[in-house]
């Protein structure tokens, strides 16, 4: 959530919702979605972490926004 806050400065989360765990032979997914709003707008950010199963480094973010 501090990365989205990063990234969405001028946003407040609202709510947010762990969708998941997807475990692969090298790198693991977290997945998740966001709420938030921006003045008037509110929409959603699903993010997913991507880190490495052996040393638990983060690998990646990615940010989707969603109107849903």
């Amino acid at each position: 959530m501090e990365k989205v806050k990063e990234k969405y400065a001028q946003a407040n989360i609202i709510d947010y919702l762990h969708i998941g765990r997807e475990i692969g032979d090298k790198t693991t997914t977290e997945k998740f979605k966001l709420w938030l709003r921006e003045g008037n707008r509110e929409f959603g950010v699903y993010v997913d972490i991507i880190f490495d199963n052996q040393t638990e480094e983060v690998i990646d973010i990615l940010y989707r926004e969603t109107n849903r």
